[in-house]
């Protein structure tokens, strides 16, 4: 049930603009609603709470804070979860575990280990989808790993990180970023699988790394502004203020960037042509077997980047001379991010972000 209300903004001593909900006289903190200015001051609003906490607040009709309850996926083929199939302790394969919450340890620990479905696989290996297949000759019933991560509180985990990383800093920027296509972070990190995702190592969701997001940021300037050149960018006084070098740290601050609403993982599917020719140095042709790899992938996810640093300071030569070094830092991290993208498979449109 939606409770109308009203958005109360006021200026703190630090300059900073703090924002409460006005409930039928009861003031409401909202540090989810972040200012940089008081033009909401006095607008009229609706919120929906669970519990005494606010769980969504909407503008003009318009979800500016909360999400949508993630709604059951169906699915095609059963899970590929088989706990009798898996390396893990024999007392532990003995018993009936249906699913498992955190999906980084479904994915990684209770890797399910079986025989290959191809006829070029016929050796045991961890797997986390079959295709199904039904023919006079076999018949798969195949199966694909499910992601539910419908009971993580994600936005109580948004919300702490803002807190933290506010704490922490005296100048901090949050970026909205969504990806309406695929994201396939962590493509090639060491797996017991052909592929990986990469996964935040408590809560086992999909995450966005802040030394990629640095690294993303900073590939891009060196591409756009230094021609490529590595050395030619560290010779620039802004850049080496903005990402550091071997001698200086850099002045601002990466943070991993987590999701605001429930992750959508799903299987896709990499198929290389010419595997002869990369693994046994074959002529390429169009003989070749094409080979099917299965592999993870996020889509259509929000994410929160949050970018600080302790004094934002002005660039004093180079490329942005006169600016200041977070405007820079956000500015060109938000181009790389919609321009090039982030993640693997970034030629073909995988990884691109959009700002909301």
């Amino acid at each position: 049930m939606k409770e109308k209300g009203m958005i109360r903004v006021t200026k703190t001593k630090k300059g900073h603009f703090d924002a409460k909900l006005d409930i039928g006289g009861k003031i409401l903190p909202a540090p989810f609603l972040k200012q940089t200015d008081d033009s909401l001051n006095g607008k009229e609003c609706e919120i929906v709470r669970e519990k005494g906490q606010v769980k969504e607040l909407w503008i003009d009709g318009t979800m500016r804070y909360g999400q949508r309850k993630q709604q059951e996926k169906t699915y095609s083929l059963p899970d590929s979860l088989s706990i009798k199939d898996t390396f893990l302790p024999k007392d532990t394969r003995e018993l009936d575990i249906q699913d498992i919450d955190n999906f980084g340890l479904k994915l990684n620990k209770a890797a399910r280990y079986e025989k290959g479905w191809r006829r070029e696989q016929a050796d045991y290996k961890f797997v986390f989808h079959k295709p199904k297949k039904d023919t006079k000759k076999e018949n798969i019933p195949g199966f694909m790993i499910r992601a539910d991560f419908r009971n993580l509180p994600i936005e109580m985990l948004a919300q702490r990180n803002r807190d933290a990383v506010e704490k922490s800093l005296s100048y901090v920027e949050t970026i909205s970023l969504h990806f309406p296509g695929k994201l396939a972070i962590g493509l090639g990190q060491h797996s017991v699988y052909e592929t990986s995702l990469t996964l935040h190592p408590v809560y086992g969701m999909p995450y966005l790394p802040g030394s990629s997001l640095k690294g993303v940021a900073a590939n891009y300037v060196i591409a756009e502004y230094f021609g490529g050149e590595e050395k030619t960018a560290y010779e620039d006084d802004g850049f080496v203020l903005l990402f550091g070098n071997q001698k200086h740290k850099g002045s601002v601050s990466f943070f991993d960037a987590l999701p605001t609403a429930h992750p959508n993982v799903e299987v896709d599917m990499l198929t290389p042509h010419y595997g002869a020719y990369y693994g046994k140095g074959r002529a390429p042709g169009d003989y070749g077997k094409p080979v099917p790899v299965p592999f993870l992938v996020v889509k259509n996810t929000p994410f929160q980047v949050m970018i600080g640093t302790k004094e934002n300071s002005i660039i004093p030569d180079g490329k942005w001379k006169g600016k200041k070094v977070l405007d820079v830092a956000r500015e060109e991290l938000v181009r790389a991010l919609m321009e090039t993208g982030i993640g693997a498979k970034t030629a073909i449109g995988y990884g691109a972000g959009e700002i909301e």
